[in-house]
């Protein structure tokens, strides 16, 4: 799931994915999710990490696109009432949405707040501007909204992302989750593009403010903790002169 790679799902639809009750493994695990549900949870995550080959097989092959994704699950990104061409939208996927759109996913009615952040997704400042002189209030309720987006920019999208959301308020040093579009409090924009070893947003996120002595709230590490421990050397160099030592007894 987490790999571009479909040759595994593209070898299960020959022999029936997503079909049937589940057979021996649902008998043996009540509370397992239906076919069905486990394809809709491939879609979702196709979706929002810009994994087009994916969309366009599981489409292909029958899985539903049209409904919004509602209820509780999947845990780490759960229903919003969003459909899948509003969460591509979400994440300036305009090819994804497009498809979907294509194969008769309902256009999704204009909401300012979501427009916003989908344009400053695509580093689309002009969209942005017209949307902040159309609704002054569109950049407020996206704040609220996703106070973290920061974080998800800086695993999705470009340094131009980061920097236009900053420019619009954005929080750089806030906390989120970089590995989906949820407001949970884990780590920092830093922190992401320490491990991710991106050295020119890294650099940028320093320009903004970001701060490198932040912990994360799961593991209590710095950036540079985290670019140490995935093996990335050069967003560590940049990292170690402006991190403060260790306190003692750490």
């Amino acid at each position: 799931m987490f790999d571009p790679d479909d040759s595994h799902l593209e070898l299960l639809f020959e022999y029936g994915l997503g079909t049937g009750d589940g057979g021996p493994w649902k008998a043996r695990i009540a509370e397992l999710d239906t076919p069905a549900t486990m394809l809709r949870t491939q879609l979702r995550w196709a979706v929002e990490h810009h994994q087009p080959d994916r969309v366009r097989l599981l489409v292909a092959h029958g899985v539903d696109f049209h409904s919004p994704f509602e209820g509780d699950r999947p845990t780490w990104s759960p229903g919003d009432g969003r459909t899948p061409v509003e969460l591509a939208l979400l994440n300036g996927d305009t090819a994804i949405a497009d498809h979907l759109v294509a194969h008769g996913a309902a256009a999704p009615a204009p909401d300012p707040a979501r427009d916003l952040i989908a344009a400053a997704f695509r580093a689309d400042r002009s969209t942005v501007d017209r949307i902040r002189a159309g609704h002054p209030t569109a950049v407020a309720e996206a704040r609220r909204a996703r106070p973290g987006l920061i974080v998800w920019a800086a695993t999705q999208a470009t340094a131009e992302t980061v920097t236009l959301l900053a420019e619009l308020g954005f929080d750089v040093n806030a906390y989120g989750r970089g590995d989906a579009p949820v407001e949970e409090p884990w780590e920092t924009a830093l922190h992401q593009s320490a491990v991710n070893g991106k050295v020119g947003l890294t650099r940028r996120l320093l320009e903004l403010g970001a701060d490198p002595d932040l912990r994360d709230r799961r593991f209590d590490g710095t950036p540079l903790d985290w670019a140490r421990h995935f093996h990335q050397p050069q967003t560590a160099a940049l990292l170690e002169p402006l991190t403060a030592p260790p306190a003692t007894g750490r």
